[in-house]
């Protein structure tokens, strides 16, 4: 039985190319945490209608959340998918997250993107 919160998933992330990071620089190291509170922090340049939009997504996908931190913990290949696209990664985990919830989870990750933009 899978207890919640899952524990965090630590890994190692190697710069894609060795310019990247430069010749002699040390893996970067990511710290995966499953949410832990219902009310994740959000932009507040949200309004609050867009907040309680993203809220409920977010709520909707907990189910899910467990599974692919146990997919990104697998391998740094996966840890690295998942920070340069997160979609992808999803994809690849094929975690059955109905598609309604992925489009909905898109179109808020690309809103929140263009909020910090302003």
């Amino acid at each position: 039985m899978n207890s919640y919160p899952p524990s965090p998933v630590i890994v190692n992330l190697k710069p894609a190319t060795r310019t990247q990071a430069g010749k002699n620089a040390p893996p970067l190291q990511a710290h995966f945490h499953a949410t832990t509170q219902i009310a994740p922090e959000l932009p507040a340049a949200l309004s609050s209608s867009e907040q309680s939009r993203a809220r409920r997504a977010l709520l909707q996908f907990l189910p899910y959340e467990a599974a692919l931190m146990e997919w990104i913990g697998r391998s740094n290949q996966n840890a690295q998918l998942f920070v340069r696209d997160p979609f992808q990664a999803l994809q690849k985990a094929k975690i059955p997250v109905p598609a309604e919830l992925v489009a909905e989870l898109k179109a808020l990750a690309q809103m929140i993107v263009a909020t910090a933009k302003k």
